[in-house]
């Protein structure tokens, strides 16, 4: 699987309902002793839960994957140092499997973190009804379609508002992180088009990997 991108801020998955009320999770740390793994009681961190998504997916071989939350991380998809609770702190997890875009979301819970870990323990229970052989994994992914993520006629250039790729990277950031806001629900914005501009700077990372 590749590396997950984080991506701020959230965009959530169009026709998902939300809830009216959130309350506090019970998802605890885990540590690992000899191998194995224990719950300790304190608050599983923001950390921790994005790594636990991006092991279920991985496990899952889910490809292309994007952590949407109301978060600002740094370039290496860590959180910063004494982050504050967003008033949102629903978080969607897109990626792809067998061709097709799908999406976790969920905002339950009243942090961050509880909402992915959330996920993560989705993806889990999900893996185990593949292995118990009851259904498929494209049985249980059937209700988790995500609209397709980018317009496959338009390069991510012309996504971001650009005539050609410019030299830098951080030149695409920039326009990407204007763009994205402007997109933002909350500000008037296309949820679907949110999708279509976080897709677009996947495919400029890559293009600049080369």
């Amino acid at each position: 699987m590749s590396n997950a991108i984080e991506a701020y801020p959230l965009t959530w998955p169009v026709g998902r309902p939300r809830v009216s009320r959130r309350r506090g999770a019970k998802f605890h740390r885990l540590v690992k002793l000899e191998g194995k793994s224990y719950k300790q009681k304190a608050d599983i961190t923001l950390y921790q839960a994005i790594c636990q998504v991006r092991d279920e997916l991985r496990l899952l071989r889910a490809i292309d994957v994007v952590i949407s939350t109301n978060v600002k991380t740094r370039q290496d998809g860590l959180p910063y140092s004494g982050a504050r609770e967003p008033d949102d702190p629903a978080a969607a997890v897109y990626f792809r499997m067998a061709d097709s875009v799908h999406c976790l979301a969920c905002d339950r819970w009243d942090r961050v973190a509880d909402n992915l870990a959330a996920i993560a323990h989705h993806a889990d229970a999900i893996r185990a009804m593949d292995r118990w052989g009851v259904g498929s994994l494209a049985q249980a992914f059937a209700g988790y379609r995500a609209l397709p993520a980018m317009d496959a006629g338009r390069t991510w250039w012309a996504m971001l508002g650009f005539a050609n790729p410019p030299e830098k990277l951080e030149t695409v950031e920039a326009k990407w992180l204007t763009k994205i806001t402007e997109a933002h629900p909350d500000r008037g914005g296309n949820a679907n088009h949110a999708a279509e501009l976080n897709a677009a700077m996947q495919e400029a990372k890559r293009y600049y990997q080369q």
